[in-house]
This record gives C-alpha cells, sequence and structure tokens, in this order.
C-alpha cells in the first residue's frame, strides 16, 4: 500500500475512533444524569453474593445510608428479619424471570423505620458480569392511604353488621349519594334533597353538623341528633374518605341513643336531686379518696377551694391514727365507722366534729369513702360546762362536808 494512502487510512480510523469514544462519553452522561436523577432508587446486586454493586443517590435517601455504607451490604441487611424469607423468595423469582415486579417489600432503613417499595427488578450484563438491578419505588404514603381505606370500610362493615343502624353516603354539598334500604324503607327515598331536609326536616344547615365538621378537619366527627320525623335520637358518626377518581365523600352512620338519652334525662334528675340535698343539708359532706384526699365537699369558707387537699390539713395530728384507721376499716371490710375528733373549723378557729363514715362503691369496687360530718363544737363547750360545774358542785360538798365537822367538833 502507498504511503500516502496508509496515513490517509490511519487519519481516518483515529478520527473515527475519537468519535466513537465521545459518542460513548455522551452515552456515559446521558446513563449517567437518568442513574443520578431517577426519581427511584436504584440498587445493583451480585445475583449469587446478594452484595450491592452501586447506587443511584435516591436509594441512599430511601435506605438512610450512604453510599460506601450501602456497598459494604447486601440484600438480607436492608429488610426486616421476619420477612426476609418473603423478601428472599421474590429475589430469586425474580432472578429466574418468573416474576419482574415484587410488590409491597419491606425496606428497613438505617433509623430503624419501616417503609415500603414496589421492586422492580432484573437480571442484566455490564461487560461480562451479571447484575440484578432493583427499580425500588416508594409506596410508603399510598400503602398507608389504602390501609385506612381498608381500615375504614371494615369499620363500616363491623358497624352495620353489629348495630344494625343505617349509613349514607354523602358529598360535600350535602348531597345524598346513598342511603341504605332501612334508612329509605323508614323515610322514603331522597329525591335530590339534602342530608338536613332530608333527616330532620330543616331549610337550613344543622347546627352542630357532623358533616362541617369532618369537612373541616378531614377527620371523622361524632354528633348527637334529635331525628324530627322519627322522634328520637341518633348518634352520628361523619367519616371522610375518597372514592376511586379521588372525591372526598362522607359515610354517615346513624346509631340509636333514645334509650340512653332518657337515660341521661333521668340521670341528670337524679344527680341535680342529690345536689340540692347535698348543698341544702344541714350537716358538711366530704367525699375522700383512700389517701384522704378531698374529692367533694358540700359547703366551704368562701374563696377557699379544698378539692385535691388532704383532709389531714384541716385535723389536729392528735387524731390522724384515728382517722386513718376508720378509712382503712371501711375501705377493708364496707362498713360504716364513727368517730370524734378535733380540727380546723370554718374560720380557723378549732373545732369538733362528729363524723360517720362509710364507702362508696363503683363497678362493685369501694373506691372512695362518704363522711357526714356534724360540727358538734357547741356540744363540746357545754359539756365541758357541765363538767366545770359538776367539779363545782363536787369542790362545794368537799367544803360543806368539811365545814360541818368543824363545826360538829367545836360543839
Amino acid at each position: 500500500m502507498p504511503k500516502k494512502n496508509y496515513q490517509k487510512l490511519n487519519t481516518t480510523l483515529i478520527h473515527n475512533l475519537k468519535t466513537k469514544i465521545n459518542e460513548l462519553r455522551e452515552s456515559e452522561k446521558k446513563f449517567r444524569a437518568v442513574f443520578d436523577w431517577a426519581s427511584d432508587g436504584i440498587i445493583a446486586a451480585d445475583p449469587k453474593t446478594k452484595k450491592f454493586l452501586f447506587v443511584n443517590p435516591q436509594a441512599r435517601r430511601l435506605t438512610g445510608y450512604t453510599e460506601k455504607e450501602l456497598l459494604n451490604k447486601s440484600i438480607p441487611d436492608i429488610h426486616p428479619k421476619k420477612d426476609l424469607p418473603y423478601v428472599l423468595n421474590q429475589f430469586r423469582q425474580q432472578i429466574t424471570g418468573k416474576i419482574t415486579i415484587a410488590k409491597d417489600i419491606p425496606l428497613l432503613r438505617k433509623d430503624n423505620k419501616v417503609v415500603y417499595c414496589d421492586i422492580n427488578a432484573s437480571v442484566m450484563k455490564i461487560g461480562k458480569k451479571e447484575v440484578i438491578a432493583g427499580f425500588f419505588r416508594d409506596i410508603t404514603e399510598k400503602k398507608k392511604k389504602d390501609d385506612e381505606i381498608m381500615d375504614l370500610n371494615q369499620k363500616i362493615d363491623f358497624i352495620l353488621g353489629e348495630t344494625k343502624t343505617g349509613l349514607s353516603i354523602l358529598d360535600s354539598s350535602f348531597n345524598i349519594i346513598y342511603i341504605d334500604p332501612l334508612w329509605e324503607k323508614t323515610l322514603g327515598a331522597p329525591k335530590g334533597r339534602k342530608c338536613y331536609e332530608y333527616f330532620v326536616g330543616r331549610k337550613t344547615i344543622c347546627p352542630n353538623c357532623g358533616l362541617k365538621k369532618a369537612k373541616k378537619t378531614n377527620q371523622p366527627s361524632v354528633v348527637e341528633e334529635f331525628i324530627n320525623k322519627e322522634k328520637r335520637w341518633a348518634q352520628v358518626t361523619t367519616i371522610p374518605f375518597k372514592d376511586n377518581r379521588g372525591k372526598t365523600l362522607f359515610a354517615q352512620v346513624s346509631v340509636d341513643i333514645d334509650e340512653r338519652k332518657k337515660a341521661e334525662e333521668k340521670l341528670k334528675e337524679s344527680e341535680e336531686k342529690w345536689r340540692s340535698l347535698v348543698q341544702n343539708a344541714p350537716n358538711m359532706i366530704i367525699i375522700v379518696d383512700r389517701k384522704g384526699i378531698i374529692q367533694f365537699i358540700n359547703r366551704t369558707t368562701p374563696g377557699m377551694d379544698v378539692k385535691g387537699i388532704s383532709q389531714y390539713d384541716y385535723i389536729d395530728p392528735e387524731h390522724h391514727s384515728t382517722v386513718k384507721k376508720a378509712i382503712k376499716r371501711v375501705f377493708n371490710t364496707g362498713r360504716i365507722e364513727k368517730y370524734i375528733i378535733k380540727g380546723m373549723g370554718p374560720k380557723s378557729n378549732t373545732a369538733w366534729y362528729k363524723t360517720k363514715i362509710g364507702p362508696l362503691k363503683k363497678d362493685g369496687r369501694i373506691n372512695e369513702a362518704i363522711l357526714i360530718t356534724t360540727d358538734i363544737t357547741e356540744q363540746k363547750k357545754a359539756e365541758q360546762k357541765i363538767i366545770q360545774q359538776k367539779e363545782r358542785y363536787k369542790k362545794n360538798i368537799e367544803d360543806l362536808k368539811k365545814e360541818i365537822i368543824r363545826l360538829k367538833k367545836k360543839t
């Protein structure tokens, strides 16, 4: 070959080689850009040893490990131990080509938090080496939402099955999307009416609207409503959820509480009678716990709040033992005890009190004691005067006897 042709060929080959090198570099840049900026975590591992060979930045963010840390780990290191059998089984199926995507795979982060990923993986050759490359898509939030919807459906099924109450589904504009057959049989077809028109016969939104609260907070709300058409009380639970198209709807479950409301009214009436009786009783009525802490008192000095304070703060120390033993016996035996003690009077003066103490039970157990206390200070003073008078009479009689004896001796 002539020298000129050889040089020309050589020049062409060098040019083509440089062009190919530049193309490869450009291709590598594109690959690196895709690799570095991918929204999925990318981890390549040795199919045999399961050791990681290379990872992208998103994989580091997803796991919480640095690149150096990840390259010293293998597949079992980034999954919870209890889930490893399932994870490794999915890995083997991906290597053999039986599956491409492993769904809902738990990933154990460096901070011990668990996130969930769908992993799309397949075996590929890089040079002469076979690797399995996995694309980790974070589905934690999606799974959380799916679990919430599943949980919501289970709650609705349970409520409907156990309580046999009404279910309705409403939109955010108070339109009735669905009404269960029981409601429709009782109240008739909704015929495009708003929920407040259909259930309670109103022309405007109910003042205590549960849907309004749930709509504002995006959390379940519970309210009590009087259903005019049926003349009864119901507890209405409103639960927000999203349908398949992502539209927010509200499930309302209505539970009959009419008997409970009637019982509450009777209890309220009974409590008012009891409170009136206690407040107007001539005695001091005190409720204490096992340690003698005051839970209730029907009267005290104006401006003085003694609830939560130990009753022993108002009892003369010499009588503490008497009271503690009496309270202990009441809690242990359930029997009524009595005692007379000295304590602090209404004007911080010393006073005497006669007390009868008995048990208060809740759910069959004694958890408090009630003290009916009478101020007997005046009675004590009168008794003291009588004692003093008796002493004086006794002394006078003794003196008189002595005087009679003295006079008899003179005569």
